[in-house]
């Protein structure tokens, strides 16, 4: 979820990148690239990143002051594919869309279709 406070939230990324767990991205040109298509989606991912066996989906709530803070949805890897990852990002950008909207920032707004 660290991706998501950082691309989501508009924070820098760390100079330097632990790991965690073997999943962990450490290299630092692959974590922007990760970075990058976390913006372009709206939502970050985990997949075993930072817990051995755990994954993840997060989306930010923004308000018309900034970013607020993630929903966020957290399961065992074996029960998370990458569809299901992306159906539950689709969710929660969704979701998080129109809380954001219900703040005031009327221009975080994306929508994505049936989810």
């Amino acid at each position: 979820m660290g991706q998501g406070l950082l691309r989501l939230g508009r924070r820098q990324a760390p100079t330097k990148l632990t790991r965690y767990t073997d999943k962990s991205i450490t290299d630092p040109k692959v974590y922007a690239e990760e970075l990058e298509t976390t913006l372009q989606r709206g939502y970050a991912v985990d997949r075993g990143e930072f817990h051995e066996g755990v994954g993840g989906v997060c989306a930010p709530v923004t308000s018309s002051n900034g970013f607020e803070g993630l929903a966020t949805f957290v399961a065992p890897l074996e029960r998370l594919n990458e569809e299901g990852m992306e159906r539950i990002g689709r969710a929660l950008v969704a979701i998080t869309s129109r809380a954001s909207l219900t703040l005031g920032d009327v221009e975080r707004v994306k929508f994505f279709g049936t989810v």
